[in-house]
């Protein structure tokens, strides 16, 4: 998979996360994060943009 670092968040300290990728030929946008707690999942979980959990 043929993917460019593009960048990860200045204040992410020991975590290294969020941390983002683009994979040019499939044209789509990478995310490394840790995983949603509850509360997020629950937030977000109606949004018809949000893949399945």
């Amino acid at each position: 998979m043929p993917i460019d670092f593009i960048g990860i968040d200045p204040d992410t300290g020991d975590y290294g996360s969020p941390t983002v990728w683009v994979h040019s030929e499939a044209k789509e946008i990478l995310v490394q994060s840790p995983g949603a707690d509850e509360e997020l999942k629950a937030a977000i979980g109606g949004k018809a943009w949000v893949p399945v959990m």
